[in-house]
């Protein structure tokens, strides 16, 4: 029967089939910016049709079953006529298209955790003894085997499951070992991570020193890599570098932000710019002397040590995880990307200091985005630049050598031999996608240094790395370098609305790039004070992209928060920043952040979040409180040696309890171990919580909780995901103490104390 015209709003729609072979799920995202009202006709119309497209009948909102054959004729006749893959290996690097993506995730060393994740995937019954074998799987997936490390992964810590990320749920045996997996990605120990992406900063060497800057950093899993590169002495030391990650989209780059906020990392600023135009950085002159970046007491532009250029690209490298590629590719757009890369790479060496190195990558695999762009910024630059030869840098690593020579092909399909034949077929040809004539001129500039991953050779994605270093010849400058060549109207005409790599001008003509104040943009981020005549009160300053800038806490709190914790003398008050004025979060930041963000020339940088949330004022605490402020989880670890008052050191007993129950009455601490003298000792307010683990069995660095001492009680200010992750180390490495292994899935309620409220 019907259903009735009263329910039907609450009635589910019937669940969708079993996919057939072939089928593929894509899941569709509609943007709402933009939309006032959702529904209307327009609205039921398009939903209709996406009912009708539908093969099975019926959808699942967001959700459309496409029948993907795993092939595309001008794929296919695309790249063997580029010749990028070993005479008789095609049928194995298509076979390896067809197939989906393995699972792969990297242990972060920087986590003091990361022993027990890796002893775990070590032991030798794998989560309660999975025999593999006598799983049924699809045929793919055999012959199947349990998670192996990374061949070429530098201290093992990357590792490989044959079964795709959407194929484990599939296994009912494996959920522990995927409800684990995702508990350790929660606490930040583990980074699912595809294995192709971790190459570019391997190769990058970055050291605790070095200034880093990721042009195009979101999602943000090889900028962590970066950091953890920047940490390699451990989070108690902290290093003198600093790694810019920018984005051009702004919520990628809060997307951006919350994943490098897992590594709990004051080196860090996150940063919104179109990556081809970022702008110049200054360092304040300190005595006279170069600091770390190459800045000078002349106030010279802050250059990088170490430049990542992981650019926008058609990204066909990755069709075994986005099956969709396969029924749009079509070489056009490699060529509509072209000029946006090299832009992006120019601009990257603009900002390389000289001797530094640039890794320019794609995860694509036409020679159009990759070599034809690595050519062209050689042949820019003039010596400039050159290619580093990488081989051993990765010990285990099979690669293919970059091309010499390529071709270049239309929309249609149709081979082009020469520049001019593609200006009479099309105006969107251009001569920078074709080779040199002579072969010898790319033998002279190594373009075999470049590497191409093909997804047969790991079974993993494709993807392209190139890696430059900067020479000590001065680099072009951008107003004489043209994003777009035309020479069809004759040598060096441009068409008309061309532009050119620093026509983006200021007043009196000095480009933006070379630091010319913008009124306008100035006007737009209300850098000048405005008042408004119906309040009659001055408009909060914001920064170009809408966020309030970073500013200096004011004296009066700073006194009460050092006398609080004891940080007199031994911590800069330039470290900690907030928002805005009187700012309930205060951040800390490392030094080199500081002097960026606190420099008044680099006032156009467009700062999404900087360093780690380090205070929070709080809103019900006693009158004799000497400081309002509590110490947050974030930045609790490094904060630690800063501080010489509020440290509470307690066993594993009473942290276990504390870890159960989040708040304890100080009288019912047992003082068998001396903790509820040392809980009574510490002053009324915030606290760090430490741990007495001396022989480091839990981790290896210093367990911290931030907490809260009141008159009667003690109380945890962390998250339960954060809570579960060191309880899951206490009971690697005390398991007398802790009656049941700690549960993989973080807990669910939420208590009074938790910093997430």
């Amino acid at each position: 029967a019907p259903i009735p015209p009263p329910l039907r709003l609450f009635a589910r729609r019937p669940p969708s089939p079993p996919p057939l072979p072939g089928l593929v799920l894509l899941t569709v995202t509609e943007g709402t910016m933009g939309k006032k009202r959702q529904g209307g006709w327009r609205s039921r119309q398009r939903k209709k049709k996406n009912r009708d497209n539908n093969s099975s009948g019926s959808s699942n909102k967001g959700n459309v079953w496409l029948n993907i054959e795993y092939r595309n004729e001008l794929f296919e006749k695309y790249y063997k006529g580029q010749k990028i893959v070993p005479e008789g290996k095609w049928e194995d690097f298509m076979g390896a298209l067809a197939k989906p993506l393995p699972m792969t995730f990297r242990i972060s060393k920087y986590d003091g955790l990361y022993k027990h994740v890796q002893g775990k995937l070590e032991a030798t019954e794998f989560f309660g003894g999975v025999d593999f074998k006598s799983l049924e799987c699809e045929e793919h997936f055999k012959p199947l085997a349990r998670p192996s490390k990374v061949p070429w992964y530098k201290d093992g810590l990357a590792w490989y499951f044959k079964i795709g990320r959407k194929h484990i749920r599939k296994f009912p045996v494996l959920k522990p070992f995927r409800e684990w997996l995702v508990c350790v990605t929660n606490i930040g120990t583990v980074c699912r991570q595809e294995a192709a992406s971790m190459l570019p900063p391997l190769f990058l060497d970055v050291k605790p020193h070095h200034y880093v800057l990721d042009m195009c950093a979101a999602p943000g899993s090889k900028t962590c890599q970066l950091l953890e590169s920047l940490h390699a002495e451990g989070t108690s030391t902290l290093p003198k570098g600093i790694v810019v990650a920018n984005d051009a989209d702004v919520r990628r780059a809060h997307l951006l932000t919350k994943q490098i906020k897992r590594l709990r990392s004051p080196n860090f600023l996150v940063t919104n710019h179109q990556a081809q135009f970022f702008p110049n950085l200054f360092s304040p002159p300190a005595g006279g002397e170069a600091t770390p970046s190459g800045a000078r007491d002349d106030d010279s532009v802050l250059l990088f040590d170490r430049v990542l250029a992981d650019v926008p690209c058609t990204g066909d490298g990755t069709v075994r995880k986005n099956p969709g590629i396969w029924t749009r590719w079509n070489p056009k757009d490699g060529a509509g990307l072209h000029t946006l890369q090299f832009q992006i790479a120019f601009r990257g060496a603009q900002l390389l200091k000289p001797g530094g190195l640039m890794v320019y990558s794609t995860c694509s695999l036409n020679p159009v985005e990759n070599e034809a762009v690595v050519f062209r910024l050689l042949k820019t630059c003039k010596g400039g630049l050159e290619l580093v030869d990488t081989k051993g840098t990765v010990g285990g690593l099979r690669t293919s050598p970059g091309l010499l020579t390529w071709r270049v092909m239309d929309s249609s399909g149709e081979w082009l031999k020469t520049f001019q034949q593609g200006q009479e077929k099309s105006g969107k040809i251009l001569k920078e996608f074709f080779p040199p004539e002579d072969i010898q001129e790319s033998k002279d500039l190594h373009l075999e240094r470049c590497m191409r991953l093909l997804p047969h050779f790991h079974d993993s994605g494709g993807f392209f790395v190139a890696v430059f270093q900067r020479t000590e010849k001065p680099l072009p400058r951008p107003q004489d370098v043209n994003c777009c060549v035309d020479t069809a109207g004759g040598k060096g005409s441009k068409k008309s609305g061309e532009k050119t790599m620093g026509n983006k001008t200021g007043p009196g003509g000095q480009t933006q790039e070379e630091g010319g104040n913008d009124t306008t943009e100035r006007k737009e981020a209300g850098e000048t004070a405005n008042i408004d005549a119906e309040k009659g009160k001055p408009k909060e300053k914001l920064s170009s992209s809408g966020e309030k800038p970073f500013e200096p806490v004011e004296t009066e709190r700073l006194r009460k928060l050092f006398e609080q914790y004891g940080m007199e003398g031994k911590f800069d008050p330039s470290w900690l920043c907030q928002r805005a004025n009187n700012s309930k979060k205060l951040h800390f930041v490392a030094p080199s952040v500081s002097q960026i963000i606190q420099y008044a020339k680099n006032s156009r940088l467009k700062v999404v979040h900087c360093g780690l949330r380090a205070f929070e004022r709080s809103g019900a605490y006693p009158q004799d409180t000497k400081s309002r402020d509590r110490l947050c989880q974030d930045g609790a670890l490094s904060l630690v040696p800063h501080l010489g008052r509020q440290l509470i050191r307690v066993g594993v007993k009473l942290l276990l309890r504390l870890f159960e129950e989040t708040r304890l009455g100080i009288e019912s601490i047992e003082d068998s171990d001396g903790d509820r003298k040392r809980v009574q000792d510490a002053e009324i307010g915030g606290c760090a919580i430490l741990l007495i683990d001396d022989n480091h069995k839990v981790s290896m660095e210093p367990v911290v909780v931030a907490g809260w001492k009141s008159n009667t009680t003690i109380a945890l200010m962390c998250t339960p995901p954060e809570r579960q992750g060191l309880r899951y180390a206490i009971s690697q490495a005390y398991p007398s103490l802790v009656s049941t292994e700690t549960k993989s899935t973080p807990q669910t309620h939420k208590s009074k104390d938790s910093s997430h409220k």
